[in-house]
């Protein structure tokens, strides 16, 4: 029996069944009114913040009201991007599996280079659900300790999850044992849906790209060991180094007739004495169209939360009133945008580390001229970046400090409008 996607990443994958986002499902009238049941219950907050900022609240509380209603948006663009790509991320799936299963034939070493970057995907979802929890954790938290410890003084107030005016009838009645549970209870479960799509979907894209960094990582072992010693037999080194650049060409290229709809690039190599004319799409590029718009929204949105957040907290805490889970929130979204771009400089990385292992391999030691056709082939293939682009620029760390830049100056010029 193969391996698994889905017992292999556990986490995202129960995540994504809870969420109604995995790939695998049909989408039929049963996930139609799961979906409706879902937004039932995940849409009376966002109403609540928009109609609370708009007609009651001060320019501190829009802001901490509106950074959670754009959170709202990202999930349903989320959802979008899963229902729009679920295809091609069964694609990826799929090759994430064979990429497994075919490292049971490699050695002992590098078996071991391929679990340890699948033992790295799990972590980035752990990471991703410790991020949840705290970040998530904290603003019911807050709620049952502070009713607790009022009640505990003799004075029983209910505290909300979130201080949100409602309409009339509602807020007339928000103080109310059973309104409040019904408050309590959407406004948990609005905090649930937005923890599961952020552990289900956000680990994918660093999923995927660890499991080609892992396969270049096999590239890089195999290379180093092919013009090893001084005397090498010829044809076996061909042989071999035409392997290598099979390998090359499978983590840079997804071959399917099917996907006619995608574009195709033409790449023409010489392997051997044969010419052969090859129309791939590159498993990257398969990444990259999938994690296009969500990272775009990422740096954008990670932008925006980030100052509206600490306009928020600073406004409280000149009030005498810290707002700690602010606090919480701004870490949450900055982890938002630096887990992506750390991921996506680390696969960029390693494409770069690919090409000098190409050229370093040590070829020019030996008068073999097969295989220098080959390597040419090979460093023209790799020629192109081997990363993840946003709309407007390429994913990685100089962009995540450009973000934190640009929240930086979005917050001075909002503490200083509002001063």
């Amino acid at each position: 029996m193969g391996v698994k996607f889905d017992n292999t990443f556990k986490l995202s994958v129960a995540a994504l069944n809870l969420n109604r986002g995995h790939p695998s499902l049909p989408l039929n009238l049963k996930w139609a009114a799961q979906m409706f049941l879902l937004y039932v219950g995940f849409s009376p907050n966002f109403l609540g913040f928009l109609y609370s900022s708009i007609f009651h609240d001060d320019f501190p509380k829009i802001c901490r009201n509106l950074s959670e209603a754009l959170v709202f948006n990202i999930i349903c663009i989320n959802n979008a991007i899963l229902i729009v790509y679920k295809k091609k991320i069964n694609d990826m799936i799929k090759i994430t599996e064979e990429n497994i299963e075919s490292s049971k034939k490699l050695s002992s070493e590098d078996e071991l280079v391929v679990k340890e970057y699948t033992e790295k995907g799990n972590k980035a979802a752990k990471v991703w659900l410790a991020v949840c929890i705290i970040a998530g954790g904290v603003l019911p938290g807050k709620a049952i300790v502070g009713s607790s410890y009022l009640s505990l003084q003799g004075n029983l107030t209910l505290v909300p999850i979130y201080d949100v005016t409602w309409p009339a009838y509602v807020d007339d009645r928000k103080n109310e044992f059973y309104m409040y549970l019904i408050i309590f209870g959407f406004q948990s479960f609005y905090i649930i849906c937005i923890c599961l799509m952020f552990v289900a979907f956000y680990p994918l894209g660093p999923i995927f790209m660890l499991q080609a960094c892992g396969q270049i990582e096999l590239v890089i072992r195999k290379l180093g060991r092919l013009f090893k010693d001084d005397n090498i037999d010829s044809d076996e080194t061909v042989k071999s180094l035409q392997d290598i650049a099979r390998h090359v060409q499978d983590i840079y290229r997804y071959v399917s007739i099917r996907n006619k709809k995608f574009n195709l690039y033409v790449f023409t190599t010489c392997l051997g004495c044969t010419r052969t004319v090859i129309l791939f799409l590159s498993f990257v590029d398969i990444i990259q169209k999938t994690h296009t718009a969500l990272y775009e929204m990422c740096l954008k949105t990670t932008t925006f939360l980030i100052p509206l957040s600490l306009i928020g907290f600073v406004e409280s805490y000149n009030q005498g009133n810290a707002n700690i889970q602010l606090i919480c929130f701004v870490c949450a979204s900055g982890m938002q945008c630096y887990i992506p771009c750390y991921y996506c400089e680390l696969l960029a990385t390693k494409g770069e580390e690919l090409r000098y292992a190409i050229y370093g391999c040590g070829w020019e030691r030996h008068w073999v001229p097969k295989t220098r056709s080959t390597i040419l082939v090979m460093l023209t293939r790799t020629a192109h970046p081997l990363g993840i682009n946003a709309v407007f620029c390429m994913v990685g760390m100089a962009a995540f400090a450009n973000v934190c830049n640009l929240a930086y100056s979005i917050f001075n010029v909002m503490n200083a409008a509002w001063n």
